[in-house]
């Protein structure tokens, strides 16, 4: 049971309201607690006022309170007034529609007008978090900063999931941060299993901010579920509440991390611990060699290391500033950088192990060599699938994963698990990435690994396992999304979209248009790849070796193809025109060109003299 209380001190300075639209609190009866949430105010439309309400919340048993006022009179249309006193319920509220409102005296004097919408989401979650400070403004100022509080996660019904402390809440996301609607990670004093999804400390809430469909991440994870691929991580939709603010439709899903019920690998962090009892590994001295060059290595001089380094390590390919700032990381002899996310804080001898391990893979791969003794190649050929499939933005160049156990468990590294794909499904806004007629090898970003080119190019066995499991495992999925899946995510996020809608202020038109994307995005990309994967149709590589912001991907284009699009060429400080040219050749390519060869396209800025 929950009671809806509508506090407003109009004009008070001591209170700091000015609006009789200000405050809400919902008092979750019989549970002691009591959440409080505001009115949304937009602020191009400062007379419009949103109340965001829970699936839990029952209109017949939700109170309105207010001060300052003797009644609030609403009207919509032709219906006639509706008066709601303070300590009246909202019995005859309709969600969804605009009430044209007024707080009056009882002499009739109009204090306050504006226009109030009560919305409701459907059959959805709902996260409550308080920080200790009250705001958002410490952890908004920098996505290292983290806060303590309190937390309350209730399902659909009100059942409560979780009720408790946070150790801290803290940002989380790279390009997602730069955005209003940030996506957020905490961490619980207690482990709690949330919704089915195995007891954990540690969470993550994604905004999806740069998906109109909201629906990327949970298709694309099924995906990877459905077909097999381990230690993918679960979701589940929940409304979330900021300090009383409505910030909107998010996702609480697991965190890529080494822990049971997670990916449950051999723990070094552990390990680490036990061989070194008792001192804050921040306290060791720091380990770096070729720092910001090929052959980095930067680790802890830990004093003791455990008996077996050789697993379980969960290390991610990353790049920027996000790489710049980790602890224990290295760089491979071409470049490629990864970070250990477990162990964290790893030795030096850790560091060189995992990353000797890397330098043997990209060695090998490079020379078209069998790797099976040192991957497990079913993981890898899975990986790339996926990315190539949806054609996530950041394939083979961030939030892309891979894992070791010891080598009394399992020798080989695996590819793994999935992780961020709400820039995928043709719904990424970056050119090439969203064109569903080509294969991208993950090369299509900048610092990207040739990992997975080189074993498609090269190894043919790793190219039939490829094609194989593209026909077998996720072909039919696909198939299946198409055939009525593709409805089911949309008809899940429709219960909780009006609101969120409404509180970032999109048009409702927006996410329509881009589920309509994601569908045809689908069927030519299922059409291609069986075109190549299936019925075995040439295919030619081209590589732009010049591109203005440094990607140097590799495309694979249909024989009789185009390019449909290119990036700029780099301009090399050239006054004149400049553009693509076959290398080979010298002639101009452009994005209506027929490929019938492979090439390697380079800007004329630099074709003269090379």
């Amino acid at each position: 049971m929950i009671y809806l209380c509508w506090y407003v001190y109009a004009n008070d300075p001591y209170l700091g309201y000015s609006s009789y639209f200000d405050g809400v609190s919902i008092d979750i009866n019989g549970k002691g607690k009591t959440k409080t949430i505001f009115a949304f105010t937009p602020e191009r439309y400062p007379e419009d006022h949103y109340i965001f309400l829970p699936s839990s919340a029952i209109l017949s048993e939700t109170k309105i309170y207010y001060k300052k006022a003797d009644v609030l009179l609403l009207s919509f249309e032709n219906e006639g007034d509706k008066a709601l006193y303070s300590g009246g319920n909202l019995s005859n509220i309709e969600t969804d529609k605009i009430y044209q409102a007024a707080f009056m005296t009882k002499a009739g004097e109009v204090l306050e007008k504006g226009k109030v919408m009560f919305m409701q989401s459907r059959d959805t979650a709902a996260v409550y978090v308080d920080t200790a400070s009250g705001t958002m403004e410490h952890i908004y100022a920098d996505k290292e900063h983290r806060e303590r509080g309190k937390i309350y996660i209730e399902d659909s019904h009100g059942k409560i999931e979780h009720m408790g402390d946070l150790r801290y809440i803290k940002g989380h996301g790279n390009t997602t941060w730069k955005e209003d609607k940030k996506s957020l990670g905490f961490v619980l004093d207690d482990a709690a299993d949330l919704f089915g999804m195995g007891a954990s400390y540690d969470w993550v809430l994604m905004a999806n901010c740069l998906d109109e469909t909201m629906m990327a991440n949970s298709i694309v994870y099924d995906l990877a579920r459905n077909a097999g691929m381990k230690y993918t991580a679960e979701m589940v939709y929940a409304d979330l509440y900021l300090n009383g603010h409505y910030n909107g439709l998010y996702q609480i899903a697991e965190r890529n991390e080494v822990a049971p019920g997670r990916i449950d690998l051999t723990d070094l962090k552990v390990k680490n611990q036990r061989a070194n009892t008792a001192i804050d590994p921040l306290n060791y001295e720091a380990y770096s060699v070729n720092s910001g060059e090929p052959g980095e290595r930067q680790a802890l001089y830990l004093p003791y290391d455990p008996v077996d380094i050789t697993g379980g390590y969960l290390v991610e390919h990353d790049y920027g500033e996000k790489y710049d700032s980790e602890v224990s990381k290295f760089r491979t002899k071409s470049g490629d950088r990864y970070v250990l996310r477990s162990p964290v804080y790893a030795s030096k001898a850790e560091v060189d192990y995992i990353a000797g391990v890397f330098e043997e893979l990209e060695n090998r791969t490079e020379k078209g060599e069998d790797v099976s003794d040192l991957i497990d190649t079913e993981s890898f050929a899975d990986k790339y699938l996926l990315e190539e499939i949806v054609k996530n933005d950041g394939a083979g160049a961030t939030s892309s994963y891979f894992y070791k156990d010891s080598d009394s468990v399992d020798p080989l590294l695996h590819a793994g698990p999935a992780w961020d794909y709400d820039m995928a499904l043709g719904n990424s806004g970056r050119g090439l990435t969203d064109i569903a007629d080509h294969l991208d090898f993950c090369t299509n970003h900048i610092q990207h690994t040739l990992v997975f080119y080189n074993l498609y190019c090269l190894n043919s066995d790793y190219r039939d396992l490829v094609k194989k499991n593209y026909s077998e495992k996720f072909r039919p999925l696909l198939i299946e999304l198409l055939n009525g899946g593709l409805e089911d995510y949309v008809a899940v996020v429709d219960k909780g979209d009006d609101m969120n809608t409404a509180r970032w202020q999109r048009g409702p038109e927006e996410r329509s248009e881009a589920v309509a994307v994601v569908r045809n995005f689908l069927e030519k990309r299922i059409e291609f790849l069986d075109s190549i994967w299936i019925r075995n149709e040439k295919l030619h590589i081209v590589h732009l070796e010049k591109d203005s912001i440094r990607r140097n991907p590799y495309i694979g284009v249909p024989d009789g193809g185009t390019m449909e699009i290119l990036p700029n060429p780099r301009s090399g400080g050239s006054d004149g025109e400049v553009y693509w040219v076959d290398k080979e050749s010298g002639e101009r390519v452009d994005e209506n060109t027929k490929i019938y060869k492979d090439m390697t396209l380079t800007s004329s800025a630099y074709y003269e003299g090379e």
